[in-house]
């Protein structure tokens, strides 16, 4: 079969949610249809062990692995991983990618799915302009720099800023922590049980509201750790211009690697993403937790579809299913909250936490 003869789904992202979704896709998949896996980096990494692995030397070397064909497909199969590669405009049928791929830069496809995951700095996410190496010596650095920094402020109590504080103080017993979030707990506090319990719809995609005791939980093992804590309150980002005279080295107020927020809607009659193209993951406004699990979930239901779609069943729609959310607090702390059907949401403490990821990170 030639390559024009193939119905290509297009994956953009080897994220969680992209290496879920085409895990789920390819066995079974007929022989005319083709991934294709397109990845910025040249290298997969493993966003949950991000914060150890910048806080703990040896962690560097665990969380990364080359991203290449054999990795992810089966020897002999069809389907082909295009990576490093970016993905540099989106049309009807096709996209255009930053390198050629079987001869051209523009690559039809029967169905796309982005899955890029959220805008995020290192050592979250690494430059998309990094390599392996180069990744595991931004970590190296950040490891040296957290053992011997004084002060450190997290801008933001959510479920980052509370992980990477705790892992800061694992390796770190002298530096000054502090935590500024605007809301009156860490995450977004709400009445108990704000939602009915017959349902695990959410009223926004950004910040689910959590159980309080869930908040009060995490806030306790960070007091316990020694980190400060300032609620209902924000940093004012200095403009670039009041910083262009510090010292070089010196922070010039950009805090992200993008300006403002786009949002894209398939919803307008007309729009290229009005049915060929599918999100998944943090790219996606789907209700539910921005989280491993959330990707999971989207990737099983985006999975699910597009086989759909191929036997030419009927879709279903998006259900984040059983809500769940998991934080450590450094090694041996943490808190999971747990929204069940008819039940409600039920608070769990740090033993259940140290097993699932304190120790090992997995989720």
């Amino acid at each position: 079969m030639t390559h024009q003869d193939y119905k290509n789904i297009i994956i953009v992202g080897a994220s969680i949610g992209g290496h879920t979704l085409v895990n789920q896709l390819y066995p079974g998949l007929p022989a005319d249809y083709r991934i294709l896996l397109v990845e910025a980096l040249e290298f997969a990494f493993y966003p949950i062990a991000a914060f150890r692995a910048a806080t703990v030397p040896g962690w560097e070397n665990k969380i990364t692995v080359p991203l290449t064909h054999d990795r992810v497909f089966p020897a002999g199969s069809q389907h082909q991983v295009l990576a490093p590669n970016k993905l540099m405009e989106c049309k009807a049928s096709s996209v255009v990618l930053q390198h050629p791929f079987e001869g051209s830069t523009e690559v039809p496809f029967w169905r796309c799915v982005i899955a890029t995951g959220a805008t995020q700095q290192q050592p979250m996410v690494p430059d998309l302009s990094s390599t392996e190496e180069e990744y595991k010596t931004h970590l190296r650095q950040n490891q040296k720099e957290l053992r011997e920094v004084r002060d450190v402020v997290i801008i933001g109590g959510g479920a980052v800023g509370i992980e990477f504080a705790g892992d800061i103080r694992c390796i770190n017993s002298k530096t000054n922590i502090t935590i500024i979030h605007p809301r009156s707990g860490l995450l977004e506090p709400t009445p108990l049980d704000p939602i009915p319990a017959s349902t695990t719809t959410v009223p926004s995609y950004s910040s689910p509201p959590v159980d309080p005791r869930f908040s009060q939980t995490l806030e306790g093992h960070c007091l316990k750790l020694d980190i400060s804590l300032i609620f209902q309150d924000r940093v004012v980002i200095p403009e670039p211009k009041d910083v262009d005279s510090a010292d070089e080295g010196e922070w010039k107020g950009e805090y992200g690697k993008q300006h403002g927020t786009k949002e894209v809607s398939s919803t307008n009659d007309g729009s290229i993403f009005n049915g060929q193209y599918y999100a998944i993951g943090d790219v996606c406004n789907a209700p539910g937790f921005k989280a491993a699990r959330g990707a999971f979930v989207g990737a099983f239901s985006a999975a699910a579809n597009i086989k759909a779609e191929i036997k030419g069943k009927s879709l279903t729609k998006f259900s984040p299913g059983l809500q769940g959310l998991g934080i450590p607090v450094g090694h041996d702390e943490g808190a999971i909250m747990v929204t069940l059907p008819w039940i409600g949401n039920w608070v769990f403490g740090s033993t259940l936490i140290g097993l699932q990821r304190g120790k090992t990170l997995v989720r």
